[in-house]
């Protein structure tokens, strides 16, 4: 089903800073995360489908690697093996934008073609996996500031 940013009751563009209830078929511009977005299953996506916006715990940051627990973004930490769920593109108030797939953009000294992958410190990638736990692939560095997400299934050691 193609998606369009139009809302359904007006026919025009919707533009918020805050979004309402993520009611389906309802699409919208929302001009804090600046992506349109498409309510489905009571969440809000991206258009392309490969990002969502997903309450986040108060010790979120930027560009972190999360995984989920009680629909609730958490930092990603490799000691308590959790799933990544992706990386944290954009973060407003108590909402983050999780990006599971493709481009996130903002990082500072990434090394080009490198693996990140989880680690023991919450919410951290590194190109060196901890030895002691699982291997959490996050992504790989597609130039110094950009991080391409991928997420694979953890590799047990």
């Amino acid at each position: 089903m193609a998606a369009t940013p139009r809302n359904p009751v007006s026919g025009g563009f919707a533009t918020s800073p805050t979004l309402p209830t993520a009611t389906s078929g309802l699409a919208l511009y929302n001009s804090t995360f600046d992506e349109y977005f498409v309510a489905q299953d009571g969440v809000w996506r991206t258009l392309d489908a490969n990002a969502a916006l997903i309450p986040a715990h108060v010790s979120v940051q930027m560009r972190d690697a999360v995984c989920l627990a009680g629909g609730v973004a958490m930092p990603l930490n490799v000691t308590s093996h959790d799933w990544c769920a992706g990386v944290v593109q954009a973060l407003h108030d108590s909402m983050a934008l999780v990006r599971w797939e493709g481009d996130v953009h903002g990082f500072v000294g990434l090394d080009e073609d490198a693996l990140y992958c989880g680690t023991s410190t919450p919410g951290q990638m590194s190109t060196t996996p901890d030895p002691a736990y699982n291997l959490i692939r996050v992504g790989r560095a597609v130039s110094a500031d950009t991080l391409r997400v991928h997420l694979d299934q953890p590799i047990l050691v």
